[in-house]
């Protein structure tokens, strides 16, 4: 109860300095007020616009990162397919040359 009576007390007595329009007391805390706040504003704008930046350069980051994953998939195709024809090219020349040997025997006859 001590303490509610206390803080009343005080914001009544806030309340009359900033009422008396003829205080510079009041005049000049209501002007260190607001250039407080406007300094917080402009740090808030400040931080928004920075994070703005570091988001566009997130995004910048993650369009060249897919597009660098576009061309590891290809290049994995290729490695794969060059894998496959070193390992399976000599006995589909084999098998093919056979196949042309042995039709070119049945056609000639």
């Amino acid at each position: 109860c001590y303490l509610s009576i206390k803080f009343d007390r005080q914001i009544t007595k806030k309340n009359a300095e900033y009422r008396d329009p003829k205080s510079s007391k009041a005049l000049s805390k209501l002007n260190n007020n607001l250039q407080e706040v406007s300094n917080i504003m402009r740090q808030n704008i400040d931080e928004i616009l920075k994070r703005g930046e570091n988001l566009e350069s997130v995004g910048r980051k993650a369009n060249s990162i897919k597009e660098e994953s576009k061309k590891f998939r290809n290049m994995t195709g290729q490695l794969s397919f060059q894998t496959m024809l070193q390992k399976y090219g000599v006995f589909v020349v084999i098998g093919l040359m056979a196949f042309l040997l042995i039709c070119f025997k049945l056609f000639r006859s």
